[in-house]
This record gives C-alpha cells, structure tokens and sequence, in this order.
C-alpha cells in the first residue's frame, strides 16, 4: 500500500470534490467530468480526472478534531490521541501514542524478507522543536518502528544513509563483525540482563540482514529507472516520492507513506489558490497518475494487492473571506473558520 499523505490538510473542495454550485464555498477552479459518471474533480487535477474510473472516492470519512498534530495522529493511526494537553508539545510523538499502520503490520506480521515493513518517505514531519505524532508505533516499542528516509529522490545523486556497505566491506567482513557482536554481546549478558538488551539485539540482527541481502539497496537505486519513466512522473519531489514509493511496493515493502512535500506544506491558509495551482496539486496529480498507471503490481492480482490512498487530516473551511494581504506582499484568500476535521480518501489499485 502507497499512502500519499497531504501534509496540514489538503484541501478536496479545489480537488477532488468541488462545490460548484454553492457560490460561497466554491473557489477559483472550476469542475470538469470525471470517467466516473456524475463524479466532478477540478480542473487541477485533470489527469486523475482521466484516470477515475480506476479510483474509490471516499468522501464519509471524519472526525472531530480541528488541531493539526493531534489530527495527523487520528489520520496515520485510526485513533483519537490520548488528550495529555491543550499545549501543541502535549501532542507531539510520543510514546504513549497508538502505532501507526505499518509498525502494526510488522508487530502483526513480522518481515521475513530482509526488507523493512513501513518506509516512510521523502522527508518527516518535523518542524522546529515539535516532531508530528503518527509517526512510529507508539507504546508499542522502537523495535516495530518505521524505516524513515531523509532524502529528496529527485536530487542527483539521491542516495538513502545506512542501507549498503562501507567501501571495502563485503558481506563476509560484515558477517565475521556479526560474529563478533554476538560474542560480546553474550558476555554483556553475564553482566547486564536488562530487557531492552534483547530488543536491541532483534534490531542488530534485522539491521544485519537488510545490510547482507542488498535488497534494500536495490530498492531505494532509483537511478536504476528508465529516465522517461522518471520524467511521467514529473522531475520533482512529490513525483519522484511516488516513483520510489511504487519501486518499494513492487520488492516487498507492504507499506510506504510518501509524505507530499514538507510537514504542513498543504495547510493554504493564504495564497491558497496560486499554491494549490502551481506548487502542490501538480505533482500529486500527475505523479499519482503515473503511479496508477505504470504499476507492474497493478497486474499481478493472483499474487499481492496494490493499492494507493490519498489522505490528509483536515482541509479548508468556508466561507471564504475577502482577500488579504499575505507576507509576500500579494494578496490570497484565507479560510474564516480555519481547518475543517475531515477526512477523504481516494484510493485506487
């Protein structure tokens, strides 16, 4: 599974579910027919608009909380956070929070293929000192924790810190250090017996074996892509995010969240349409379509399911308001009521 997480809440009334005929909610798009009759998306969204009929849209999904942090929370896991605050350092990750969905998937189901069970990619959601919750498996221990990536993969050269060898190791050196490890490793036993001893030890061993296979490696290489397969996806961060996130899918990996762009980049408060048209829903519309359609996954049914979603924790109210002026000298339109909490999905396989 593919999740394409919108980061601060994008907003679906100028996507994928436009109001065109209440004048005080609607905004500058306009709809166009979908290939899923009666189904209208915006103009800015036109290639997935074409490619509908391979999408579920669902637009019942939502829940009562207004607060982006405690929201990404109700989105990554499934759960309401645990209130421990009014205070934004209150809700962010913490260890007494629910694990998210792939951390579950590896505590449910362990990998045995030498590949990580949730990537998450390109970059976390961190901004200054507060670091978004939903990100690891909570309470249930570091051990399950994601695999988190911090690189752009349409930087040249994109390389992922920690998944291949040093120069001039080989397997057989790390095996011999392995080796080593344990010995020493059974003698610290002798004299500490503390219990997170045995958790760091499962973590030694599946790092050694992500590091032996070279699977990992090969996953992340996605210079190994075609370049007019690179370029359908469009030569940013957001398509290349999906281009590597359909590469993960298709070795093994079950489950990738491809965070669209930096923490709180969808969260247009002003400007929100000029940021809408020619920074974000670009790249998600045409990478995503790429994504859909040039899956090798999408035709092995007998085999795996593929499956990508589109999800963030909250997304414009209205009515709008009149414009104002907006740090940058010009002007944009800004939301009165702020962040609605409410939840969309498209999905498609």
């Amino acid at each position: 599974m593919i999740l394409a997480f919108q980061t601060g809440g994008g907003s679906h009334i100028d996507s994928f579910d436009p109001k065109p005929d209440n004048s005080t909610i609607k905004g500058e798009f306009r709809p166009i027919a979908t290939r899923i009759p009666g189904v209208q998306f915006t103009d800015q969204v036109p290639n997935l608009a074409a490619r509908a009929d391979k999408l579920a849209i669902i637009r019942s999904l939502a829940h009562g909380d207004n607060r982006h942090l405690s929201s990404t929370h109700n989105t990554l896991t499934g759960t309401p956070q645990a209130f421990r605050g009014d205070s934004n350092e209150n809700r962010e990750l913490s260890r007494l929070d629910w694990p998210c969905y792939g951390g579950a998937l590896e505590r449910l189901r362990p990998s045995t293929s030498g590949l990580p069970t949730q990537v998450t990619l390109p970059l976390p959601l961190i901004e200054g000192p507060l670091t978004w919750p939903g990100q690891h498996v909570g309470f249930l221990g570091p051990k399950y924790d994601p695999f988190q990536i911090h690189a752009d993969p349409n930087l040249e050269p994109f390389k992922v810190a920690g998944v291949q060898l040093l120069d001039g190791m080989t397997t057989s050196r790390l095996t011999n250090r392995k080796e080593l490890l344990v010995d020493l490793n059974q003698q610290e036993r002798a004299l500490d017996q503390l219990a997170q001893q045995s958790q760091f030890s499962g973590q030694q061993e599946a790092a050694h074996a992500m590091l032996a296979s070279g699977k990992l490696k090969d996953a992340f290489d996605i210079q190994q892509e075609a370049d007019g397969l690179r370029d359908k996806y469009v030569r940013c961060r957001m398509g290349q995010s999906l281009l590597l996130a359909r590469r993960l899918v298709e070795r093994g990996v079950p489950y990738v969240q491809a965070n669209m762009e930096h923490v709180q980049a969808w969260d247009t408060h002003s400007n929100i349409f000029s940021r809408l048209k020619d920074k974000l829903l670009p790249g998600l519309d045409v990478g995503l379509s790429a994504c859909l359609m040039t899956s090798k996954i999408a035709t092995c049914w007998t085999r795996c399911w593929w499956l990508s979603s589109v999800s963030s924790a909250a997304h414009r109210a209205s009515p709008m308001t009149e414009p104002i002026p907006s740090r940058g000298g010009d002007t944009g339109l800004i939301a009165t009521a702020g962040c609605l909490p409410v939840e969309e999905f498209v999905v498609g396989r």
